[in-house]
């Protein structure tokens, strides 16, 4: 599979980049030539403590285990926080800024994100097949031509709500948490275009495309301009009252 990724990020208005607790992997953009690839995000429960570090841990430890089941990620990305949070408790300690005891039933509890994992497959040069696994409201939209075919696992704008399913860093019972999970399949093709959104990108999405629109042609252009333009679009959305002010990530696959 050939394919072009172009990532786009922005921290909801108000916070900074330190801030922002959603997480792609890989993080770097640009052309990939495998017979396998995998994408994953993920956006950090903002109730939870740590959770942009457990998004960051849970989409890296996706996007690299390639033949590993999904309890078996799970196992992994939680034993790797395990690793994050000591290392969080030691700097805290350094620092001479002990944890509080109101901040300690939230390390208890631990961290949760969703977490969409995307993988494709190549059967030939140009057609293959991809899987996807999702818990929570972080999307993907494959569109063909000017068709969305899929959008997964969310499929209208009125499915979003304040609640999504999330992935937990502690959990007694990690095959529970898998069974909660959902899976797709497809066909892709070259020339197909896929994009993954956290929760308020991709409820504008829907939200245009229940309108008659095509949003994937508003999205095409940033590629060009950069996340600068990228920041001011969004700006304008969330002035306008179109896109809610949460953190919001975008990346596109373009499969060549």
């Amino acid at each position: 599979m050939r394919a072009l990724t172009t990532s786009f990020w922005l921290a909801r208005a108000g916070n900074d980049a330190a801030e922002y607790e959603d997480a792609f992997a890989p993080r770097k953009d640009g052309r990939h030539s495998a017979r396998r690839l995998r994408l994953a995000m993920a956006d950090g429960a903002s109730e939870s403590m740590l959770s942009g570090r457990w998004a960051d841990v849970l989409t890296t430890t996706w996007a690299k285990s390639e033949r590993a089941s999904m309890a078996d990620v799970l196992h992994a990305a939680m034993t790797e926080f395990e690793k994050v949070l000591a290392a969080y408790l030691d700097e805290r300690g350094r620092q001479d800024r002990p944890v509080q005891w109101f901040e300690e039933p939230g390390l208890a509890r631990g961290a949760f994100a969703t977490l969409l994992g995307l993988q494709f497959t190549t059967r030939r040069t140009s057609t293959g097949s991809w899987t996807a696994t999702s818990l929570g409201d972080t999307c993907m939209f494959q569109v063909r031509g000017d068709e969305l075919l899929t959008s997964f696992p969310l499929k209208s704008a009125a499915d979003f709500g304040s609640s999504p399913k999330l992935v937990p860093s502690r959990a007694d019972d990690v095959d529970m948490v898998v069974s909660h999970m959902e899976e797709r399949e497809g066909e892709w093709r070259s020339g197909d275009l896929f994009v993954l959104a956290t929760d308020a990108l991709s409820a504008w999405f829907l939200s245009e495309v229940e309108a008659g629109r095509s949003p994937w042609q508003q999205l095409q252009g940033f590629s060009e301009r950069g996340q600068a333009a990228f920041g001011q679009w969004v700006s304008g959305l969330r002035t306008e009252g179109r896109l809610r002010n949460d953190d919001v990530t975008m990346v596109r696959v373009e499969v060549l």
